[in-house]
């Protein structure tokens, strides 16, 4: 499997700026972070994985609802697909060293156009959280599923001397709101996960479901009564997560992966679960222009 190098990063940064000179276009820090992130996504998962799923879509002018739709319908849609993309890469090359990496890879490899049922948006999901987590120090280790209940899981995360079995899931961005649904997912998730371990779930929500008036009351009830049943002692806490884009005074767009966690009331000295979840690296901004941007492969400033 390709493994990328920080040098080999450096040098495209300094090939795309010699190019943009030559031509004479003015280059900034999102447009040499996208550039980079390309560069990264192209060389983990190949030439034929990259095509078919973000150049392809290169020319779609319709505004859709895939996670890297490549339309410029809206100014917000191409702060997605900038952020999504950037975040992407970011993931894969905090990722690529932790052991089993190459289970992941196997996995998006599932992603093309003749496979509709297996969406990038979760993968994407799934890798973002866990980058997130391996920036902040945590030890990640990929296991292959097994179809075995209690064991179908694939993460494992290292907190504090701590082995956290780990499950990620994600209500999609077209998913309407429906706490019934959620609380099925979860469910779900707490029979794939070992009764004897410690066990954290995240769940990637979508932003219009934190608008919804009456999304809290809903979810703290539905949480109540999914840590009261006996059978989920062994869940600590469900991390619920989602994508927000504020703009700032100065009209720039700030992105944010926020979390809300939800620890289980008899959790004990797992109380510092609330470390793992509640990182300053969970929500790294990624502002469009204007300032800098801290990510894996480097920073980047206009």
């Amino acid at each position: 499997m390709p493994y990328i190098t920080q040098q080999q990063i450096d040098l495209m940064r300094t090939n795309f700026r010699t190019e943009m000179k030559k031509i004479k276009e003015i280059t900034g820090a999102v447009s040499e972070a996208v550039f980079c992130s390309m560069f990264i996504i192209n060389s983990i998962l190949g030439d034929t994985w990259f095509k078919e799923n973000i150049i392809d879509n290169l020319n779609t002018s319709e505004e859709g609802v895939d996670y890297l739709q490549t339309s410029f319908v809206t100014e917000r849609k191409g702060y997605e697909l900038q952020s999504r993309l950037t975040y992407l890469a970011h993931s894969l090359f905090l990722l690529q060293k932790c052991e089993g990496f190459e289970l992941k890879i196997n996995d998006l490899h599932e992603v093309n156009p003749t496979n509709p049922e297996v969406k990038l948006e979760d993968k994407a999901t799934e890798l973002q959280i866990l980058g997130m987590l391996a920036d902040s120090g945590h030890e990640v280790k990929f296991k292959p599923r097994t179809g075995v209940k209690r064991q179908d899981f694939d993460t494992e995360v290292i907190f504090k001397n701590i082995n956290l079995s780990v499950e990620i899931k994600c209500k999609r961005e077209e998913t309407p709101v429906n706490v019934n649904s959620l609380r099925r997912t979860l469910y779900h998730a707490a029979k794939q996960l070992p009764i004897k371990k410690p066990c954290v779930v995240f769940v990637r929500i979508p932003e219009h479901w934190t608008k919804h008036e009456d999304i809290t009351p809903k979810l703290n009830k539905m949480l109540r009564i999914f840590f009261r049943n006996k059978d989920n002692t062994h869940i600590k806490a469900i991390v619920f997560v989602w994508e927000e884009y504020i703009e700032l005074r100065d009209k720039r767009m700030v992105y944010i992966l926020k979390n809300k966690p939800n620890l289980h009331p008899t959790s004990g000295n797992l109380y510092l679960l609330n470390e793992l979840i509640t990182t300053q690296n969970l929500t790294v901004p990624f502002t469009t222009t204007g300032s800098a941007m801290k990510l894996s492969f480097g920073i980047f400033r206009d």
